[in-house]
């Protein structure tokens, strides 16, 4: 899975969102000072992409 760094994740999912993609994973804690993440599934539902952020 690619992760890409994004600066608020839930601003991306509601983006994700209404560009017809699908929340696979809301904003979750890694633990241990790592960050957060999220996944999400594009439009055409075939490739998922995971978020990460340090907030």
């Amino acid at each position: 899975m690619v992760y890409v760094e994004v600066k608020d994740i839930p601003a991306t999912l509601t983006r994700v969102a209404k560009l017809g993609g699908k929340v696979l994973k809301t904003k979750t804690e890694i633990g241990d000072d790592w960050g957060y993440w999220a996944a999400f599934k594009d439009p055409g539902g075939c490739t998922s992409v995971a978020l990460w952020s340090k907030r």
